[in-house]
Protein backbone atom coordinates (compact mmCIF):
# COMPACT_ATOMS: atom_id res chain seq x y z
CA UNK A 1 0.00 0.00 0.00
CA UNK A 2 2.83 2.60 0.86
CA UNK A 3 4.57 1.75 -2.15
CA UNK A 4 1.29 2.54 -4.43
CA UNK A 5 0.85 5.72 -2.76
CA UNK A 6 4.43 6.40 -3.60
CA UNK A 7 3.60 5.88 -7.26
CA UNK A 8 0.97 7.53 -7.34
CA UNK A 9 2.85 10.46 -6.28
CA UNK A 10 5.63 9.91 -8.20
CA UNK A 11 2.73 9.66 -11.35
CA UNK A 12 1.26 13.00 -10.28
CA UNK A 13 4.69 14.75 -10.95
CA UNK A 14 5.28 12.80 -13.95
CA UNK A 15 2.57 11.55 -16.35
CA UNK A 16 4.56 10.50 -19.34
CA UNK A 17 6.77 8.16 -17.26
CA UNK A 18 5.43 4.80 -18.87
CA UNK A 19 8.23 3.13 -16.32
CA UNK A 20 6.60 4.47 -13.11
CA UNK A 21 3.23 3.14 -14.51
CA UNK A 22 4.44 -0.52 -15.12
CA UNK A 23 6.06 -0.67 -12.07
CA UNK A 24 2.57 0.40 -9.94
CA UNK A 25 1.36 -2.58 -12.10
CA UNK A 26 3.95 -4.48 -11.20
CA UNK A 27 2.95 -3.83 -7.43
CA UNK A 28 -0.32 -4.27 -7.72
CA UNK A 29 -0.23 -7.51 -9.41
CA UNK A 30 2.26 -8.43 -6.36
CA UNK A 31 -0.70 -7.11 -3.93
CA UNK A 32 -3.10 -9.12 -5.86
CA UNK A 33 -5.98 -6.47 -5.63
CA UNK A 34 -7.08 -4.25 -8.69
CA UNK A 35 -6.42 -6.35 -11.45
CA UNK A 36 -8.51 -4.17 -13.98
CA UNK A 37 -6.22 -1.31 -12.47
CA UNK A 38 -3.12 -3.48 -13.44
CA UNK A 39 -4.58 -3.49 -16.94
CA UNK A 40 -5.39 -0.11 -16.90
CA UNK A 41 -1.71 1.06 -15.76
CA UNK A 42 0.14 -1.91 -18.39
CA UNK A 43 -1.79 0.17 -21.23
CA UNK A 44 -0.79 3.49 -20.35
CA UNK A 45 2.83 1.94 -20.01
CA UNK A 46 1.97 0.80 -23.58
CA UNK A 47 1.00 4.20 -24.92
CA UNK A 48 4.03 5.79 -23.30
CA UNK A 49 6.16 3.33 -25.43
CA UNK A 50 6.95 1.10 -22.40
CA UNK A 51 6.57 -2.13 -23.83
CA UNK A 52 8.58 -5.31 -22.26
CA UNK A 53 8.04 -8.92 -21.84
CA UNK A 54 7.49 -8.18 -18.35
CA UNK A 55 5.01 -5.66 -18.99
CA UNK A 56 3.10 -8.12 -21.00
CA UNK A 57 3.44 -10.46 -18.78
CA UNK A 58 1.96 -8.12 -15.71
CA UNK A 59 -0.67 -7.74 -17.90
CA UNK A 60 -1.42 -11.63 -19.30
CA UNK A 61 -1.50 -12.46 -15.03
CA UNK A 62 -4.12 -9.88 -13.99
CA UNK A 63 -6.33 -11.13 -17.28
CA UNK A 64 -6.15 -14.52 -15.97
CA UNK A 65 -6.87 -13.66 -12.55
CA UNK A 66 -10.25 -11.94 -14.26
CA UNK A 67 -10.95 -15.06 -16.51
CA UNK A 68 -10.00 -12.73 -19.89
CA UNK A 69 -8.20 -15.99 -20.37
CA UNK A 70 -7.90 -15.81 -24.53
CA UNK A 71 -6.61 -12.17 -24.12
CA UNK A 72 -4.31 -13.33 -21.12
CA UNK A 73 -2.79 -16.45 -23.32
CA UNK A 74 -2.21 -13.70 -26.39
CA UNK A 75 -0.37 -11.60 -24.04
CA UNK A 76 2.16 -14.26 -22.65
CA UNK A 77 2.48 -15.53 -26.22
CA UNK A 78 3.87 -12.07 -26.94
CA UNK A 79 5.32 -11.77 -23.53
CA UNK A 80 7.32 -15.41 -24.64
CA UNK A 81 8.36 -14.00 -28.15
CA UNK A 82 10.34 -11.21 -26.83
CA UNK A 83 11.70 -12.98 -24.31
CA UNK A 84 11.65 -16.86 -25.06
CA UNK A 85 14.66 -18.10 -22.93
CA UNK A 86 13.04 -16.75 -19.76
CA UNK A 87 11.27 -20.13 -17.87
CA UNK A 88 9.13 -17.98 -15.88
CA UNK A 89 6.91 -16.91 -18.98
CA UNK A 90 6.03 -20.36 -19.94
CA UNK A 91 5.28 -21.57 -15.97
CA UNK A 92 2.96 -17.94 -16.28
CA UNK A 93 1.68 -18.97 -19.18
CA UNK A 94 0.93 -22.95 -17.97
CA UNK A 95 -0.56 -21.63 -15.25
CA UNK A 96 -3.07 -19.65 -17.51
CA UNK A 97 -3.86 -22.58 -19.69
CA UNK A 98 -4.50 -24.61 -16.52
CA UNK A 99 -7.25 -22.03 -15.73
CA UNK A 100 -8.47 -21.94 -18.54
CA UNK A 101 -8.94 -26.02 -18.49
CA UNK A 102 -6.27 -26.82 -21.35
CA UNK A 103 -4.01 -29.05 -18.93
CA UNK A 104 -2.40 -30.71 -22.45
CA UNK A 105 -0.88 -26.77 -23.62
CA UNK A 106 -0.49 -26.40 -19.68
CA UNK A 107 1.73 -29.27 -19.43
CA UNK A 108 3.49 -28.32 -22.54
CA UNK A 109 4.76 -24.85 -21.40
CA UNK A 110 5.51 -26.51 -17.72
CA UNK A 111 7.26 -28.83 -19.25
CA UNK A 112 9.51 -26.40 -21.39
CA UNK A 113 9.67 -24.48 -18.23
CA UNK A 114 11.32 -27.18 -16.21
CA UNK A 115 13.90 -27.95 -19.36
CA UNK A 116 15.10 -24.33 -18.90
CA UNK A 117 15.34 -24.38 -15.28
CA UNK A 118 14.87 -27.39 -13.62
CA UNK A 119 13.78 -25.62 -10.01
CA UNK A 120 10.91 -27.11 -7.34
CA UNK A 121 8.21 -24.31 -9.13
CA UNK A 122 8.75 -25.86 -12.82
CA UNK A 123 8.26 -29.36 -11.41
CA UNK A 124 5.08 -28.24 -9.29
CA UNK A 125 3.62 -27.22 -12.27
CA UNK A 126 4.10 -30.06 -13.96
CA UNK A 127 2.93 -32.09 -11.48
CA UNK A 128 -0.13 -29.91 -11.66
CA UNK A 129 -0.55 -30.56 -15.03
CA UNK A 130 -0.20 -34.87 -14.88
CA UNK A 131 -2.74 -34.56 -11.93
CA UNK A 132 -5.37 -32.65 -13.80
CA UNK A 133 -4.79 -34.74 -17.02
CA UNK A 134 -4.97 -37.92 -14.19
CA UNK A 135 -2.05 -39.53 -14.97
CA UNK A 136 -1.03 -40.15 -11.27
CA UNK A 137 1.86 -41.76 -12.11
CA UNK A 138 3.66 -39.05 -13.86
CA UNK A 139 2.10 -36.46 -11.21
CA UNK A 140 3.63 -38.22 -8.36
CA UNK A 141 7.02 -38.80 -10.04
CA UNK A 142 7.29 -34.99 -10.43
CA UNK A 143 5.91 -34.07 -6.75
CA UNK A 144 8.91 -36.24 -5.75
CA UNK A 145 11.58 -34.19 -7.87
CA UNK A 146 9.68 -30.53 -6.75
CA UNK A 147 10.20 -32.26 -3.12
CA UNK A 148 14.14 -32.83 -3.75
CA UNK A 149 14.45 -29.70 -5.88
CA UNK A 150 13.52 -27.39 -2.69
CA UNK A 151 12.26 -26.89 0.20
CA UNK A 152 8.92 -29.10 1.78
CA UNK A 153 6.30 -26.65 1.44
CA UNK A 154 3.34 -27.31 2.22
CA UNK A 155 1.65 -27.10 -0.83
CA UNK A 156 3.55 -29.62 -2.28
CA UNK A 157 3.16 -32.08 0.44
CA UNK A 158 -0.97 -31.15 0.02
CA UNK A 159 -0.38 -32.23 -3.46
CA UNK A 160 1.47 -35.61 -2.93
CA UNK A 161 -1.47 -36.58 -0.23
CA UNK A 162 -4.13 -35.80 -3.16
CA UNK A 163 -2.35 -37.37 -6.19
CA UNK A 164 -2.25 -40.93 -3.21
CA UNK A 165 -5.60 -40.39 -2.50
CA UNK A 166 -6.52 -40.84 -5.86
CA UNK A 167 -4.57 -43.53 -6.51
CA UNK A 168 -6.88 -45.46 -3.73
CA UNK A 169 -3.48 -45.19 -1.82
CA UNK A 170 -5.92 -44.03 1.36
CA UNK A 171 -3.60 -45.21 4.26
CA UNK A 172 -0.73 -43.55 2.75
CA UNK A 173 -2.40 -40.36 1.55
CA UNK A 174 -3.33 -39.51 5.28
CA UNK A 175 0.28 -40.15 6.74
CA UNK A 176 1.28 -37.62 4.01
CA UNK A 177 -1.39 -34.88 5.05
CA UNK A 178 -1.28 -35.71 8.99
CA UNK A 179 1.79 -33.60 9.63
CA UNK A 180 -0.09 -30.31 7.80
CA UNK A 181 -3.62 -31.33 10.18
CA UNK A 182 -2.39 -28.67 12.93
CA UNK A 183 -1.18 -26.04 11.10
CA UNK A 184 -2.67 -25.90 7.47
CA UNK A 185 -5.91 -23.89 6.71
CA UNK A 186 -6.27 -24.89 3.23
CA UNK A 187 -9.50 -26.58 2.52
CA UNK A 188 -8.02 -29.36 0.24
CA UNK A 189 -5.90 -30.67 2.81
CA UNK A 190 -8.64 -31.68 5.16
CA UNK A 191 -10.89 -32.61 2.31
CA UNK A 192 -8.48 -34.96 1.29
CA UNK A 193 -8.01 -36.41 4.84
CA UNK A 194 -11.77 -36.91 5.46
CA UNK A 195 -12.76 -38.63 1.87
CA UNK A 196 -9.77 -41.31 2.77
CA UNK A 197 -11.08 -41.59 5.74
CA UNK A 198 -14.52 -41.94 4.64
CA UNK A 199 -13.12 -44.62 2.16
CA UNK A 200 -11.39 -46.57 4.95
CA UNK A 201 -15.02 -46.65 7.01
CA UNK A 202 -13.44 -44.11 9.90
CA UNK A 203 -16.18 -41.86 9.82
CA UNK A 204 -15.95 -40.24 13.16
CA UNK A 205 -11.75 -39.47 11.83
CA UNK A 206 -13.99 -38.23 8.34
CA UNK A 207 -16.14 -35.86 10.00
CA UNK A 208 -13.95 -34.36 12.28
CA UNK A 209 -11.38 -33.80 9.41
CA UNK A 210 -14.67 -32.43 7.15
CA UNK A 211 -16.32 -30.54 10.25
CA UNK A 212 -13.42 -28.30 9.66
CA UNK A 213 -14.00 -26.63 6.12
CA UNK A 214 -17.65 -26.26 6.74
CA UNK A 215 -17.39 -23.06 8.46
CA UNK A 216 -15.27 -21.57 6.33
CA UNK A 217 -15.93 -19.17 3.28
CA UNK A 218 -13.93 -21.30 0.70
CA UNK A 219 -16.40 -23.91 1.22
CA UNK A 220 -16.59 -26.34 -1.61
CA UNK A 221 -19.24 -28.83 -2.96
CA UNK A 222 -16.91 -31.14 -2.87
CA UNK A 223 -17.49 -30.45 1.20
CA UNK A 224 -20.67 -30.72 1.47
CA UNK A 225 -20.91 -33.84 -0.71
CA UNK A 226 -18.14 -35.39 1.52
CA UNK A 227 -19.82 -34.46 4.64
CA UNK A 228 -23.36 -35.54 3.41
CA UNK A 229 -21.81 -39.00 3.29
CA UNK A 230 -19.87 -38.54 6.73
CA UNK A 231 -22.95 -37.76 8.22
CA UNK A 232 -25.52 -40.67 6.47
CA UNK A 233 -22.24 -43.15 7.43
CA UNK A 234 -23.09 -41.89 11.29
CA UNK A 235 -26.29 -42.23 11.21
CA UNK A 236 -27.20 -38.03 11.02
CA UNK A 237 -30.03 -38.05 8.61
CA UNK A 238 -31.04 -35.18 9.20
CA UNK A 239 -27.48 -33.39 8.83
CA UNK A 240 -27.02 -35.58 6.05
CA UNK A 241 -29.99 -34.21 4.02
CA UNK A 242 -29.34 -30.77 4.89
CA UNK A 243 -25.85 -30.84 2.96
CA UNK A 244 -27.37 -32.77 0.50
CA UNK A 245 -29.82 -29.81 -0.24
CA UNK A 246 -27.32 -27.39 0.15
CA UNK A 247 -24.99 -29.37 -2.12
CA UNK A 248 -28.15 -29.52 -4.74
CA UNK A 249 -29.12 -25.78 -4.17
CA UNK A 250 -25.39 -25.14 -5.36
CA UNK A 251 -25.47 -26.75 -8.22
CA UNK A 252 -23.54 -29.43 -7.42
CA UNK A 253 -23.55 -33.02 -9.05
CA UNK A 254 -21.93 -36.26 -8.34
CA UNK A 255 -22.95 -39.50 -8.02
CA UNK A 256 -22.34 -39.93 -4.42
CA UNK A 257 -25.13 -37.34 -3.74
CA UNK A 258 -27.40 -39.37 -6.42
CA UNK A 259 -26.80 -42.45 -4.26
CA UNK A 260 -27.77 -40.67 -0.85
CA UNK A 261 -30.71 -39.42 -2.91
CA UNK A 262 -31.41 -42.69 -3.53
CA UNK A 263 -30.79 -43.99 -0.11
CA UNK A 264 -33.44 -40.90 1.12
CA UNK A 265 -36.02 -42.51 -1.24
CA UNK A 266 -35.24 -46.26 -0.24
CA UNK A 267 -35.92 -45.19 3.60
CA UNK A 268 -39.39 -43.48 2.27
CA UNK A 269 -40.25 -46.67 0.59
CA UNK A 270 -40.15 -45.28 -2.70
CA UNK A 271 -38.55 -47.96 -4.33
CA UNK A 272 -39.15 -46.72 -7.98
CA UNK A 273 -37.93 -42.93 -7.11
CA UNK A 274 -34.86 -44.93 -5.39
CA UNK A 275 -33.87 -46.96 -8.55
CA UNK A 276 -33.91 -43.25 -10.85
CA UNK A 277 -31.61 -42.13 -8.40
CA UNK A 278 -29.21 -45.01 -8.45
CA UNK A 279 -29.27 -45.23 -12.08
CA UNK A 280 -28.22 -41.56 -12.10
CA UNK A 281 -25.55 -42.16 -10.06
CA UNK A 282 -24.06 -45.55 -12.39
CA UNK A 283 -24.45 -43.36 -15.41
CA UNK A 284 -21.50 -40.80 -13.15
CA UNK A 285 -19.70 -43.80 -12.04
CA UNK A 286 -20.11 -46.93 -13.28
CA UNK A 287 -17.43 -48.39 -10.27
CA UNK A 288 -19.72 -48.06 -7.63
CA UNK A 289 -20.66 -51.32 -5.72
CA UNK A 290 -22.83 -49.64 -3.17
CA UNK A 291 -25.17 -48.25 -5.60
CA UNK A 292 -24.95 -51.49 -7.73
CA UNK A 293 -26.04 -52.98 -4.89
CA UNK A 294 -28.50 -51.16 -3.41
CA UNK A 295 -30.36 -50.67 -6.75
CA UNK A 296 -30.39 -54.32 -6.58
CA UNK A 297 -32.29 -54.27 -3.44
CA UNK A 298 -34.72 -51.80 -4.68
CA UNK A 299 -35.00 -53.80 -7.74
CA UNK A 300 -36.41 -56.78 -5.66
CA UNK A 301 -38.90 -54.62 -3.69
CA UNK A 302 -40.85 -53.67 -7.45
CA UNK A 303 -40.65 -57.56 -7.87
CA UNK A 304 -37.94 -57.58 -10.56
CA UNK A 305 -35.68 -60.66 -9.47
CA UNK A 306 -33.65 -60.51 -13.18
CA UNK A 307 -32.65 -57.06 -12.73
CA UNK A 308 -31.91 -57.28 -8.96
CA UNK A 309 -29.57 -60.23 -10.06
CA UNK A 310 -28.01 -57.97 -12.65
CA UNK A 311 -27.44 -55.83 -10.06
CA UNK A 312 -25.99 -57.57 -7.74
CA UNK A 313 -23.45 -59.55 -10.11
CA UNK A 314 -22.09 -56.00 -10.90
CA UNK A 315 -21.61 -55.06 -7.15
CA UNK A 316 -20.01 -58.43 -6.90
CA UNK A 317 -17.74 -57.79 -10.50
CA UNK A 318 -16.65 -53.85 -9.24
CA UNK A 319 -16.84 -54.74 -5.60
CA UNK A 320 -15.63 -58.27 -4.69
CA UNK A 321 -16.62 -61.16 -3.26
CA UNK A 322 -19.00 -59.94 -0.12
CA UNK A 323 -21.14 -62.27 1.70
CA UNK A 324 -24.27 -60.52 1.92
CA UNK A 325 -24.72 -60.04 -1.88
CA UNK A 326 -23.69 -63.32 -2.46
CA UNK A 327 -26.37 -64.46 -0.16
CA UNK A 328 -28.89 -61.75 -1.79
CA UNK A 329 -27.87 -63.54 -4.81
CA UNK A 330 -28.28 -66.79 -4.26
CA UNK A 331 -31.57 -66.65 -2.91
CA UNK A 332 -32.93 -64.37 -6.01
CA UNK A 333 -31.11 -67.26 -8.12
CA UNK A 334 -33.03 -70.00 -6.13
CA UNK A 335 -36.84 -68.42 -6.64
CA UNK A 336 -35.71 -68.42 -10.25
CA UNK A 337 -34.99 -71.75 -10.88
CA UNK A 338 -31.34 -70.56 -11.66
CA UNK A 339 -30.14 -73.57 -9.85
CA UNK A 340 -26.45 -74.53 -11.10
CA UNK A 341 -26.20 -70.40 -10.64
CA UNK A 342 -27.42 -70.52 -7.04
CA UNK A 343 -25.39 -73.94 -6.27
CA UNK A 344 -21.85 -71.44 -7.49
CA UNK A 345 -22.68 -68.94 -4.68
CA UNK A 346 -23.81 -71.19 -2.36
CA UNK A 347 -20.35 -73.59 -2.35
CA UNK A 348 -18.61 -70.33 -1.81
CA UNK A 349 -20.60 -68.77 0.79
CA UNK A 350 -20.10 -73.16 2.26
CA UNK A 351 -16.62 -72.36 2.01
CA UNK A 352 -16.04 -68.89 3.56
CA UNK A 353 -18.47 -70.20 7.04
CA UNK A 354 -20.79 -68.09 6.09
CA UNK A 355 -24.17 -68.74 8.26
CA UNK A 356 -23.51 -72.48 7.89
CA UNK A 357 -26.98 -73.56 9.19
CA UNK A 358 -28.70 -71.52 6.31
CA UNK A 359 -26.82 -72.35 3.23
CA UNK A 360 -26.81 -75.80 4.17
CA UNK A 361 -30.47 -75.71 3.74
CA UNK A 362 -30.35 -73.90 0.95
CA UNK A 363 -27.95 -76.29 -0.43
CA UNK A 364 -29.52 -79.10 0.22
CA UNK A 365 -32.92 -77.51 -1.90
CA UNK A 366 -30.65 -76.34 -4.40
CA UNK A 367 -29.13 -80.12 -4.79
CA UNK A 368 -32.38 -81.47 -4.43
CA UNK A 369 -34.25 -79.19 -7.34
CA UNK A 370 -31.16 -79.79 -9.45
CA UNK A 371 -31.26 -84.04 -9.03
CA UNK A 372 -35.12 -84.05 -10.15
CA UNK A 373 -34.15 -81.90 -13.12
CA UNK A 374 -31.78 -84.21 -14.40
CA UNK A 375 -33.76 -86.85 -13.62
CA UNK A 376 -36.91 -85.50 -15.88
CA UNK A 377 -34.13 -84.94 -18.88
Amino acid sequence: TDAIGALDRAISLSQNEGALFMHRAYVRMLAMQDFEKVIEDCGRAERLGTVSSEQLDIKARAQSRLGKFENAIDAHSQAIALSPNDARLFLHRSETYRASKQADLALADAQNAFAMDPNSAASHAVALCFFELANYEKALEAVEIALKTGQKMAKLVSLKGQILSRQSKYRDAIDTLKPLESKSTSIAVFETMAFCHLQLKEYADAWKCIAKTLDSQDQSLESLAIAAQVAHALGEYSKAKNFVERFVKAGGSSPEIDFLLGKFASERKDWRGSIDFFKKSLKKRQRYPEAWQAAGYAFEQVGEPEKAVHCYSNAIKVGGNQPDLRMARAELLLTKAEYQDALADLNWLKENNVDASKVAKMLAVCNSKLVHSRARK
